[in-house]
């Protein structure tokens, strides 16, 4: 069975939160690993008191085989003495989360919460430290000072913000670019916790910030291919559309992107319905990608984006009927006629788009 973890989130200001301290574990072998998390502690014993009181209400054991993480960073004399305090209980120690033990999406790691601080201004203040940093070869050094910036900006501006996504840049760049395992590790998680938050808040980043996520996806697509597309897919749906060029640039994307591996079925809707949510609010022609997805994907998958698309469009007013009229002279009546009735059942609206496919 994977190691059970305990990783420390030790806060690098006097000023801010105090320390919290997260359990990952997996009840079965076959399981997902679980994450429990307590904070609002002042002292290493308390904290690890606390989530020994969570470890009772839980079956798990924290044994020979529990390792203690504190994450890489530069304070090694504090590494020392979390280390001591391991030894202590007969725990392993290590800076890194065990990577046959990383967590999924839903349980995921949170940064340390920072003091705001004038959380913009200081997280940029910070990543410039950590540019010098890393050009001096002191990734240690690196590391803290990014991790306290992603804790400042995820507190304060939000993991849609652009300050975030800036620091997830750079951070993640740092990560992977040093060829790590662990760190790559630790990487992953970054760009899983964002996917997360982006999908649990439903709404993309600002439109300043998708020269960060261009970035992102593709450290993400190394990493994890099907993390890729759905970040691309949150970095479409950031991009301006307001020029011809950007809308053009926006279709070239789309079909990329909905029509990659089509096989992966299981995450086609999820992909296809925030990019024609995108479609409908900028006027965009899906005419185009339907011709494209008759040619390259099944009729199923087909049959599943039309019937986003009719959804979408039926939540905005006036574009059902136009949806319609624009995609009768491309399909048979008979998938049109199909769809509509089970989104729309009876009514005027059903009757209305009925009546176009005839006129």
């Amino acid at each position: 069975m994977p190691t059970p973890w305990i990783r420390l989130q030790i806060p690098y200001s006097h000023e801010a939160l105090q320390l919290g301290v997260s359990l990952g574990y997996r009840i079965e072998a076959a399981s997902e690993v679980q994450v429990e998390r307590a904070g609002g502690f002042e002292t290493l014993e308390q904290a690890l008191a606390g989530i020994s009181e969570q470890v009772e209400t839980l079956d798990v054991t924290l044994g020979e085989d529990t390792v203690l993480v504190f994450p890489l960073d530069s304070r090694h004399e504090l590494a020392w003495a979390v280390k001591d305090e391991a030894d202590s209980r007969g725990w392993g120690f290590a800076r890194y989360t065990p990577e046959g033990s990383l967590p999924g999406e839903g349980a995921l790691i949170q940064p340390e919460p920072m003091p705001e601080q004038g959380a913009g201004q200081y997280s940029f203040e910070l990543c410039d430290r950590a540019t010098v940093a890393a050009r001096d070869q002191r990734l240690g050094d690196a590391f803290t000072l990014l991790r306290e910036a992603l804790g400042v900006t995820t507190t304060h501006l939000g993991w849609h913000s652009d300050a975030t996504c800036g620091v997830l840049m750079y951070f993640v760049t740092l990560l992977v670019g040093s060829r790590s395992p662990e760190n790559q590790g630790e990487a992953l998680l970054l760009l899983r916790r964002l996917c997360h938050e982006l999908d649990q808040q439903g709404s993309p980043p600002s439109s300043g910030a998708v020269a960060f996520l261009e970035r992102l996806v593709s450290w993400a697509q190394g990493l994890e291919p099907d993390l890729g597309r759905r970040l691309a897919g949150w970095t479409l749906l950031a991009t301006d559309l307001q020029s011809k060029e950007a809308l053009d640039s926006f279709a070239v994307k789309a079909l990329n992107l909905l029509l990659d591996e089509p096989e992966r079925a299981e995450n086609y809707p999820k992909m296809a319905a925030p990019v024609l949510r995108k479609a409908f609010a900028d006027d965009f022609d899906l005419v185009p990608l339907v011709l494209a997805l008759q040619e390259e994907v099944d009729p199923d998958r087909l049959r599943q984006v039309l019937t986003i698309a009719i959804d979408e469009a039926h939540a905005i007013e006036g574009r059902l009927i136009g949806l319609v009229t624009s995609l009768r002279d491309h399909l048979s009546r008979e998938i049109l006629e199909d769809i509509l009735r089970q989104q729309l059942k009876d009514g005027p609206e059903l009757t209305a788009s009925l009546k176009s496919l005839d006129t």
